[in-house]
């Protein structure tokens, strides 16, 4: 097996969602290599820690998620002191 970086182990390794699968790929892909191994294993912990950050917003703010909701400002609609012309997204 051709040596990865670890951004690229990260990303693969990543993707494998069994436990024991991840470890037996990590076995081969860092080959033995001990600080390369934690790298990717730090990576992995907090990537699953961090995984829903900006899913939705903090509840002390008191924000209602909005992403299944359709927008409301269409063609003509004034926002401060512009004009919409042509919707974008």
């Amino acid at each position: 097996m051709e040596l990865l970086t670890p951004d690229r182990i990260f990303n693969e390794a990543a993707q494998i969602a069994s436990a024991e699968e991840r470890c037996s790929f990590l076995n081969r892909a860092c080959a033995g290599d001990t600080a390369l191994r934690r790298k990717v294993e730090r990576l992995l912990k907090v990537n699953a820690e961090v995984e829903d950050f900006l899913e939705s917003p903090p509840a002390c703010l008191g924000i209602a998620p909005t992403l299944q909701q359709p927008p409301t400002e269409q063609p003509g609609t004034h926002i401060g002191p512009y004009k919409l012309l042509e919707q974008i997204g």
